[in-house]
């Protein structure tokens, strides 16, 4: 054996090899002219006496370990290109690991909050990436002038914060980088093939000038963003590059863990092109993007977490993002992007899809959350709270701007209080709603959506009865021209388990007439050249220049009434000439043509909207046919109140009496 086999054993807890073992002599002769130690790593790195020459009384050679600071080195060979440290003498060395961790200050960190550490904190991340070692940052206050590439890399911390800084983090680092942090491996590589963990630590901005970054959806975005995760930030294609987004690929395999971002200006949490097998666990934002959303005067273009383009395939849980209640600006999570925001900066609007968020906390933000595009987000347990200080927060669900059909969301369990207004702009399901505080919250919708409440009856909550149980406001907004182009199926209509119509639904509109041929009944009537048939009591054939309509009158305003239509029409027939409206008697309400933005693979149509009575108390129903076709109009149906989704084919007639078989 000989001596440096046996040193190794005993300093490194290699097998020992009992035979030929050395005297206590030679070991200790060993220590003293092979084992060079340093009182500190600085110490060791301006050395200027070890040497590779040999013959010199501090001679080392490649394969040796050094020691300073209580880290562990290896010597690197004199031609080395890729040796972690250098000696001002011009030794190289490896760093080496303990327990198959790398510490932070065994790479130069100093840890003094002046020094600028970013080049030796990115040093530390490309050892753990090349090596598969932890990277352990073992000190706090940190300071990086410029962005840490930490992608591929498992590095970790001995504890993030969860309060404020007083103390309370045992690794903090303080960031003017922008972004502070990459998921990248470096500045000059799109994307990273390895497994990234970070566990934790602390990021802080640390309140200097940084410089401006572009994100997906804004150019030259002046204000810091803590986390960037997914594809590289210098690595923002447009759709005349020679690699279009739509080819370039993200950044999956990452995985977050116990990691809090501080008083970021413009987002704490950045995510672009963020990909599959990858888990946001235990993340913590506070008091980021209210500074950013403050000076652009627009709540939802800084805040705490956005979800950007292409975000697919991953899971968020355990999220608290936390800005107090003053100043009260921001967005706490904000879902995809507007269409024309990236059209303009020639990019490709890629919404994202299979995004699993549970267990989401948002609080002292006044629009707490904003859903612009995703093909599927499914969210469990989320509490929204707009601002205790205000009581005006704002939800939005959609983008009625984006293409809407492209759109979905279901949320199952949501709580809100300091809410005052929920706006639904896409498809939207929520499983399990539970409000607080404010009464009368109004929803907003231009689009489909169901509710089921999961508030307690009032009777049960005793002393707390004043803070749940509360009524809602729904508030369908009318889909006039400004929106005929888009989808049918975009109709406001809401469904909910607290507010229904009664059994019967107490259909409001006559049959179409006494029988075959007959005239219109009363309540009906028709106008143009004279091509309109009564086919039986529930089916009105109508020609080109044809429209019959129904009046109520003498209704409350500010009743929600529904509005359900079967039409069925030839397979061929132009359906953009075939219309329905429903006006106050001079200014529509919902004005759509039956075919939207497509054509149908069938010929039956059906639809449904909701509709608030006007201040005149008068609704009417038209029905309308322009061109060289006729189209069948079957058992339309108003009723007040919100009632249940009906199938493709009606074949009850509800009236005040009952339910009345057409067959």
């Amino acid at each position: 054996m000989s001596l440096k086999t046996a040193a190794e054993n005993v300093l490194f807890g290699y097998p020992k090899v009992s035979t030929s073992q050395p005297s206590k002599q030679d070991l200790a002769d060993l220590f003293q002219n092979m084992q060079h130690s340093r009182a500190t790593v600085a110490e060791l790195l301006a050395d200027n006496v070890l040497s590779y020459a040999p013959g010199s009384i501090h001679y080392v050679t490649a394969g040796d370990y050094l020691e300073a600071g209580g880290h562990r080195y290896q010597v690197a060979a004199s031609g080395a290109t890729d040796h972690h440290m250098l000696t001002v003498g011009g030794v190289k060395l490896y760093a080496r690991p303990h327990a198959g961790m790398v510490a932070a200050t065994q790479v130069g960190v100093t840890f003094d909050g002046v020094t600028d550490d970013a080049a030796a904190l990115n040093l530390g991340a490309k050892i753990s990436r090349e090596s598969g070692w932890i990277f352990m940052i073992d000190g706090t206050g940190g300071y990086a002038a410029d962005t840490l590439f930490f992608g591929g890399a498992t590095v970790w911390g001995q504890g993030g914060i969860h309060e404020d800084f007083s103390g309370r983090s045992r690794t903090i680092i303080f960031s003017d980088g922008n972004p502070a942090v990459d998921s990248a491996k470096n500045a000059a590589t799109a994307q990273t093939f390895h497994q990234t963990h970070w566990r934790g630590w602390t990021i802080a901005a640390a309140g200097g000038a940084v410089l401006p970054i572009d994100l997906w959806d804004e150019e030259n975005f002046p204000y810091q963003v803590g986390l960037w995760l997914g594809r590289n930030h210098n690595f923002m294609q447009k759709t005349d590059d020679p690699t279009p987004e739509t080819s370039a690929g993200g950044v999956g395999g990452i995985k977050i863990d116990g990691v809090s971002v501080l008083n970021m200006s413009g987002w704490g949490c950045y995510c672009y092109k963020f990909w599959g097998l990858s888990s946001i666990e235990n993340l913590f934002l506070r008091e980021c993007g209210k500074i950013g959303a403050q000076a652009l005067g627009d709540n939802e273009r800084a805040g705490g977490l956005a979800i950007a383009s292409g975000s697919v395939d991953f899971n968020v849980t355990g999220v608290h993002i936390y800005g107090q209640e003053s100043p009260e600006y921001g967005c706490g999570i904000k879902i995809g992007a507007k269409k024309s925001a990236t059209d303009a900066l020639n990019r490709f609007w890629t919404p994202g899809g299979n995004q699993r968020i549970t267990d989401l906390f948002v609080e002292g933000y006044p629009v707490p959350q904003a859903f612009n595009a995703s093909r599927s987000t499914f969210g469990k347990n989320w509490t929204l709270e707009g601002g205790s200080g205000l009581q005006n927060g704002e939800i939005r669900f959609g983008d009625m701007t984006n293409p809407r059909n492209d759109m979905t969301l279901h949320v199952d369990g949501l709580k809100t209080f300091a809410i005052a207004a929920v706006e639904v702009q896409a498809p939207v399901s929520i499983e399990g709603y539970v409000q607080q505080e404010n009464a009368n919250v109004e929803w907003k919708y231009y689009a489909p959506f169901k509710l089921t409440r999961a508030d307690l009856p009032v009777s049960w909550l005793n002393e707390e009865a004043t803070m749940f149980g509360f009524p809602l406001t729904y508030s369908p907004q009318g889909d006039v021209s400004a929106f005929t182009a888009v989808s049918w199926n975009q109709l406001p209509f809401a469904v909910t388990d607290t507010v229904q119509a009664s059994p019967q639904m107490r259909n409001l509109l006559p049959p179409f007439g006494a029988g075959p041929g007959s005239a219109l009944n009363a309540g009906w009537s028709g106008d143009g050249v004279g091509n309109i048939h009564v086919q039986d009591d529930y089916s009105l054939r109508l020609g080109g220049g044809e429209t019959a309509t129904a009046s109520l009158t003498g209704l409350t305003p500010g009743d929600v009434y529904t509005v359900f239509l079967w039409v069925i029409a030839p397979f061929t027939a132009a359906v953009t000439n075939v219309a329905y409206r429903v006006s106050n008697g001079t200014t529509d309400i919902v004005s759509r043509t039956l075919g939207g933005s497509g054509t149908t693979t069938s010929t039956r149509f059906r639809r449904q909207f909701n509709v608030t009575v006007p201040a005149n108390g008068e609704l009417h129903l038209h029905l309308t046919v322009s061109g060289g076709v006729q189209v069948y109009f079957e058992t339309p149906i108003i009723v007040k109140g919100l009632a249940a989704e009906m199938g493709e084919i009606i074949d009850l007639w509800p009236t005040s009496e009952g339910l009345v078989s057409r067959n």
